[in-house]
């Protein structure tokens, strides 16, 4: 018997690790199966009993699409650059700069800081520290725990 459970090795065989991966895991192929259903639901290249109604699901259906879409465009991404990037930069910078422009020591102005990390929390971008909540809020909703978990890197 090898490491794999199968006394010719046939596992490895009928199971190869992709070039581009150090391995596989069974979550990660369904997360990555879901990833590619997802996309092509969002191409159009799937056809469901919303496509056909006049529904509130349709409607955002639709939305999902058309946002999915502008987001793959590249020629007008490109056409585009780096303008709506700059313009949400400059609004952090201003928000954080509504104080003294330089930490003088130890001072700083936290006001700034404050409404620049809740800009970015406001729109789905973790900041120093993100939070949640956890718990099942059918069975036990007196019972949910918040999370608080720092940032130690970009995602």
């Amino acid at each position: 018997m090898t490491l794999f459970g199968s006394p010719d090795g046939g596992w490895m065989r009928t199971h190869p690790i992709p070039s581009d991966k150090g391995s596989v895991a069974n979550f990660g192929l369904l997360a990555e199966e879901n990833r590619q259903i997802i996309k092509r639901f969002l191409e159009g290249n799937v056809k469901s009993a919303m496509d056909s109604e006049s529904s509130y699901d349709h409607e955002i259906l639709k939305k999902l699409r058309g946002l999915y879409g502008s987001c793959m465009d590249e020629k007008k991404l490109d056409k585009r650059g780096i303008k709506p990037l700059l313009k949400v930069v400059e609004e952090i910078q201003s928000l954080y700069r509504h104080g003294p422009d330089r930490v003088a020591g130890d001072l700083m102005d936290r006001r700034g800081l404050t409404a620049a990390v809740t800009f970015l929390h406001s729109r789905g971008i973790g900041a120093l520290f993100n939070f949640y909540f956890d718990g099942d809020v059918k069975e036990k909703p007196d019972m949910m725990t918040l999370w608080l978990r720092f940032v130690s890197h970009v995602t």
